[in-house]
């Protein structure tokens, strides 16, 4: 992707957090995306009116940014012009998705070189299992490429200090997006508790990531039976409290049911093989 992209790439708000600017960009990107926007809508677009709707979007769901509405304002703005802009040059886009997850599966690869999991596989192996049923579920979607690219890349950002302009540039603000509402808020992880922010995180999380999400806690709780049984134990229960929450707080779609339901039947089975 070109520099335009990059957040650095244009004159920022004084004042306005870091976190914030990053969560607001997101937020621009799920603005255009789940409208269909392109670069032929700019002129069209009232940036303001969107401007204004993302910003009590952001306020309502984290409860903050209040008094910034105008360097709010002013970011988001500049940020829809970016990523519309960025979409002018089509042969480009074109391009890019049809070896998108291929070059983000290579990436990933790259990054969490010398990283391994609990049973002594390579790291990487788990990303790719999370791409393949995230494939598997949803083998009809339009946006499959970028699924697949966010689910190799998910663990990226906090396990090997990649950064999100990289992501950025390399596969686009979709991608981008996923990987940014994937990443977890240490901050909040500390204040809240894990299973707490957890519960949250599944149910405010976007369809996509969720499906994502779901996606990675169903190959987490794969090799249960592997596991040290009192963490298995411990995580087969917290999964079950995160996914009684889910399904009591957000309305889920048909695919998020399937993935709910496979994991609750491996969650249920472990926990009674070990109930004391």
């Amino acid at each position: 992707m070109s520099d335009e992209y990059n957040l650095e790439g244009f004159e920022q708000p004084v004042g306005l957090p870091e976190s914030i600017k990053n969560d607001l960009f997101s937020y621009a990107v799920d603005y255009t995306t789940d409208r269909g926007l392109s670069y032929r809508d700019i002129d069209a677009l009232d940036l303001d009116e969107a401007a204004q709707e993302i910003i009590e979007e952001y306020q309502e769901d984290y409860g903050e940014g209040y008094g910034y509405e105008e360097e709010m304002a002013t970011f988001i703005m500049e940020s829809i012009r970016i990523i519309l802009d960025e979409q002018n040059d089509v042969s480009m886009l074109d391009d890019m998705e049809e070896s998108k997850d291929k070059d983000a599966l290579e990436f990933a690869t790259q990054k969490h070189k010398g990283q391994y999991r609990r049973g002594g596989a390579e790291y990487i192996t788990h990303p790719q299992a999370v791409a393949d049923i995230v494939a598997r579920v949803k083998p009809d979607s339009h946006q499959l490429d970028d699924l697949k690219s966010a689910a190799y890349l998910h663990d990226t950002v906090e396990d090997t200090g990649t950064t999100y302009e990289e992501i950025l540039d390399a596969f686009g603000p979709t991608v981008m997006a996923l990987v940014h509402e994937l990443t977890s808020d240490e901050e909040q992880l500390k204040s809240l508790g894990k299973t707490e922010y957890l519960k949250r995180k599944f149910a405010g999380i976007s369809s996509w990531g969720l499906v994502i999400k779901l996606a990675d806690r169903l190959t987490n709780i794969s090799d249960l039976d592997e596991a040290d049984e009192s963490w298995a134990i411990k995580y087969a229960t917290q999964t079950k409290i995160i996914l009684d929450y889910l399904k009591q707080n957000r309305t889920l779609s048909n695919t998020h049911k399937q993935l709910v339901r496979e994991i609750e039947v491996i969650v249920d089975g472990y926990l009674a093989r070990h109930a004391h």
